[in-house]
């Protein structure tokens, strides 16, 4: 917000301002005019008031995209995946009273810094939390990722920085998707090749990973494809209760599309997905919920007509009781 602010105020004072952005709610606030790039090249350039973002979008692509989000029809059940109760980490996080149900995505918002990163880290056993967990119904205490990472009773987090923690740049595609879940294919200590690769190939076609070869370094590939195959990776272990931290940070609009599709796809089979953006229109549009964080602590929840940007922007800032 304050860089926005930041760029705004500067053109008053007769500077240019050069504003590089894939929100384009962002880059219509602030932009006079808009220039596209695609493959490092200008393929067009409008006045922001001429052009709508579907030609913005379709430029940007160089195809035409039926719409960025999906639609959003409800697949949540009663049952309840995560329960929180005075949840809290150190004095990064206090007193959260959370459900999370089967299908659902649910929505985490906040400022930076209230929050919202020590909610995913604790839940998944990164840095030790307090208070009540059950997960499907029974108590559980996850002490690190490996006992988070329990089959299909367990979590599984697309992490914030997904060059450094997500994934292993030096190695192979096949490598990243698999190194969690080795043992799926390995009897006495041997690797059977077929299965690994039968799983792999599925998942590279699942999710549309633009890869030469399976063989491929992950470091090679674009921002977008590097974080569909944390995706699969995290699919694979069959984990499912899905913590998504700004999943779709930096990455073109086309896979933006491609993974809201994907966690609503997915809620309908029945996972429940917690899904932090840093883009309140990403969570208007794809969430069902959404629980806002102020000073460390759960300040209200939204959804329905109440689950708006201002109404986010102004339980984040404001002082309310939690729903």
């Amino acid at each position: 917000m304050a860089a926005r602010a930041f760029a705004r105020g500067w053109p008053k004072a007769g500077t240019l301002v050069i504003y590089i952005s894939h929100r384009l709610g962002e880059v219509r606030q602030i932009a006079d005019r808009i220039t596209v790039f695609r493959n490092g090249a200008t393929v067009a350039a409008y006045d922001t008031q001429d052009v709508d973002d579907e030609t913005i979008i379709a430029d940007m692509l160089g195809r035409r995209m039926d719409r960025l989000y999906p639609d959003r029809k409800p697949t949540a059940t009663e049952r309840v995946a995560v329960r929180l109760r005075g949840f809290g980490a150190g004095h990064r996080l206090a007193d959260i009273d959370l459900d999370l149900r089967e299908g659902e995505v649910l929505g985490v918002a906040g400022m930076q810094g209230h929050g919202q990163r020590e909610l995913f880290q604790a839940l998944f056993g990164i840095g030790g939390a307090r208070g009540t967990v059950e997960i499907w119904g029974k108590a559980k205490t996850i002490r690190g990722p490996r006992q988070a990472l329990t089959g299909r009773d367990g979590l599984a987090l697309v992490p914030e920085d997904r060059r450094n923690h997500g994934l292993l740049l030096s190695r192979s595609v096949r490598e990243n998707l698999t190194l969690s879940v080795i043992s799926r294919f390995t009897r006495v200590g041997l690797t059977d090749p077929k299965r690994e690769a039968k799983l792999v190939d599925e998942m590279i076609a699942a999710l549309k990973i633009k890869a030469g070869t399976p063989e491929q370094l992950a470091g090679t590939l674009s921002g977008g494809n590097q974080q569909k195959v944390i995706f699969g990776k995290m699919l694979l272990t069959e984990a499912r209760i899905l913590l998504l931290y700004d999943p779709t940070r930096g990455i073109d609009v086309g896979t933006k599309g491609e993974i809201f599709q994907l966690m609503r796809d997915l809620a309908a089979k029945g996972y429940a997905i917690l899904f932090y953006s840093s883009d309140l229109a990403e969570l208007v549009h794809v969430a069902d919920r959404v629980a806002v964080l102020r000073n460390r602590r759960l300040a209200t929840i939204l959804e329905g007509e109440d689950n708006s940007e201002r109404q986010i922007l102004r339980a984040a800032m404001i002082e309310t009781r939690a729903a």
